[in-house]
């Protein structure tokens, strides 16, 4: 790998689960294999085992998001080690300019960064995903083609009328944000936003709130078990979904790891933070699915744009870090 290059290493959220992940890179690499050994020690009580899911399935039990957390961080972060093995011959210490993650995936960045060993990463993911299966009922929806002074006049209407709480959950890109609170809630933003204009309101399959303030006592309890676990000062800056701001604290990393469960997921802010601030070049998405690479592809083209899913994507991104940067036209 040249040193032109400045990488950011992102890691997928939920939304990313599809069956079968993860099962190429544990059979292809014994580092990627220890990954799900590792996962598989902080979850004994899981019938069907994690492993079992995330490779066979089936798809019902693995969008239980007390699988589908710790299934795509497990694969992701299997993905993140096994490239690090892959290019041990021609880049022994490779270290990211930068990591972040989306939602969960901050996790993996952390991993990446040093923070958190695996097996801490595996724990926490564990807990946090119990915690937020325990939380209130609630709904979400992905909102596409709106005026973002549309939805927040919506939004604070409804909370006004204490018909709430909802807010924006995810800041995706200039033209995507998700909604989350109350199922009624969520469904009269719908209405309203559709009758404004709004060209798309997706529900999704979701059966909490994540991001919003119905997921404050499982961020206050999470806070609690995160406490006492120690968190290493970072190799390189992390981008935390709460505040989009890079750090370097490791105090700061835990306070807003808790917090992130009822805050918003600051991702098209993140990006920027990224691109303007760490001047990155490449963008490394290790994970299921290619849902990061695209947002960063859509809000600031010109970037190399990798993607590790699989053993092959492994050789082929190995392969491609290994040569000269390319020269990539803003299109």
């Amino acid at each position: 790998m040249t040193d032109s290059r400045r990488i950011a290493v992102v890691f997928p959220g939920q939304g990313a689960q599809a069956v079968g992940m993860g099962q190429s890179l544990a059979e292809a690499s014994s580092a990627a294999h220890g990954v799900f050994d590792a996962f598989a020690a902080a979850t004994p009580q899981y019938s069907p085992s994690l492993q079992a899911v995330c490779f066979s399935g089936p798809e019902d039990t693995l969008k239980d998001t007390r699988y589908t957390q710790p299934g795509i961080l497990a694969t992701s972060l299997a993905a993140w080690i096994s490239l690090k093995a892959s290019l041990q011959a021609t880049c022994p210490t490779l270290v990211p300019t930068v990591t972040a993650g989306h939602s969960l995936g901050e996790y993996g960045a952390l991993v990446a960064a040093g923070v958190l060993t695996v097996s801490q990463a595996a724990m926490l993911i564990v807990e946090r995903a119990r915690l937020m299966a325990q939380a209130p009922e609630g709904a979400m929806a992905a909102l596409l083609g709106f005026s973002p002074e549309t939805v927040e006049q919506v939004l604070s209407q409804i909370n006004a009328s204490g018909q709430g709480p909802i807010t924006v959950a995810n800041y995706n890109s200039a033209e995507q944000w998700v909604i989350s609170g109350t199922a009624s809630a969520v469904a009269q933003a719908a209405e309203q936003l559709k009758a404004a204009g709004t060209k798309r309101v997706i529900p999704l399959a979701v059966s909490g709130a994540f991001h919003s303030p119905l997921m404050q006592p499982a961020a206050q309890a999470f806070a609690t078990f995160v406490a006492p676990v120690d968190f290493a000062a970072p190799t390189c800056p992390v981008v935390p979904n709460v505040t989009a701001d890079a750090t370097t604290e490791a105090t700061t990393l835990k306070t807003l790891l808790a917090q992130q469960i009822d805050h918003s997921v600051r991702w098209q802010q993140t990006m920027a933070a990224m691109v303007n601030d760490h001047h990155i070049t490449t963008v490394i998405e290790c994970g299921p699915g290619t849902v990061l690479t695209g947002l960063f592809k859509k809000a600031h083209p010109g970037l190399e744009l990798l993607n590790i899913a699989t053993a092959d994507d492994v050789a082929r991104v190995a392969e491609q870090l290994s040569q000269p940067l390319p020269t990539l036209a803003a299109v």
